[in-house]
């Protein structure tokens, strides 16, 4: 998302905002309108009747990318996780996603008549607003509101920035006779086996952080007890972006499986909850 942005950067704010949403889209809508389709398909000839009826405004809400609207008790989210009646409950954070589209050129562009210097504390005020909101809302609003979530999506976008800051051009000068010889001097002394094991060091916490905020996000979400929400959900937004951070070159990060769940989990995500959602109403849930 920040890196469509900051690729379009240069262009006319119309051509940053329709290249913006020509790629996101292309990449989203093709296979997400598939799979409702094919939802509706096996709604009909699949499902028990009794599905039918919720379904089918929970069908348009999905298609209108409205499925994160506040819900009514019989439509509760978390009902429907219990129960796995609605096929399309799963779609509200692409809801939140999309409707943070329609957000974030806006904010971009604001972020680039600032000076780059003051850049991070101004994602860092739009984010503390958000979380603000977030922290101080209805539990139901924070979970579904766009405007609760942007928080989370900005600390994406400092990520992002702070993955791809350009470091400044070295500044070169031509060395002498003697102070080419000195130079020589110095790594023939040894100077190499310094930089080497600096360069070790820097690794070790890197290495080390690699391997305890992974255990950490399986400890909290292993963890019988229930824990609140505005600590368990910073903490495990500003842990990714940090794996994403040190995720280049990781033997563990950058592990190929991983990886490739990575590169799946859109097309996962789509078509877990349907499944599930049948096997729950057709087998009443019972464990085989």
């Amino acid at each position: 998302m920040c890196m469509l942005l900051k690729r379009a950067e240069n262009q006319s704010t119309c051509s940053l905002i329709s290249l913006f949403y020509s790629k996101r889209f292309k990449r989203i809508l093709p296979l997400y309108l598939l799979v409702i389709l094919y939802s509706i398909i096996s709604l009909y000839c699949f499902f028990p009747d009794t599905a039918v009826e919720n379904n089918q405004k929970s069908a348009v809400h999905a298609l209108l990318f409205v499925s994160n609207r506040p819900k009514t008790n019989e439509e509760n989210y978390f009902e429907m996780l219990s129960i796995g009646v609605d096929i399309f409950t799963h779609t509200w954070s692409l809801s939140v996603e999309i409707q943070f589209y329609f957000l974030v050129p806006f904010i971009f562009l604001v972020s680039t008549i600032i000076p780059e210097k003051f850049k991070y504390f101004y994602y860092g005020i739009v984010g503390s607003i958000s979380f603000i909101y977030y922290s101080s809302s209805l539990s139901i609003v924070a979970f579904n509101s766009v405007f609760a979530r942007i928080w989370q999506f900005v600390i994406g976008m400092i990520v992002y920035l702070l993955a791809n800051t350009e470091a400044p051009e070295p500044s070169y000068q031509k060395l002498n006779v003697e102070e080419l010889n000195e130079t020589v001097k110095l790594l023939e002394e040894g100077v190499t086996e310094e930089v080497s094991e600096s360069s070790v060091q820097k690794r070790i916490p890197v290495k080390l952080i690699s391997y305890v905020l992974p255990s950490l996000l399986i400890l909290i979400t292993a963890f019988p007890f229930n824990l609140t929400s505005v600590v368990t959900r910073p903490f495990v937004t500003i842990a990714t972006g940090i794996l994403m951070l040190i995720s280049e070159d990781n033997v563990i990060l950058s592990n190929r499986f991983l990886t490739y769940i990575g590169d799946i989990s859109y097309s996962l995500y789509l078509i877990h909850w349907p499944i599930y959602a049948y096997w729950k109403l057709t087998c009443e849930g019972d464990k085989y």
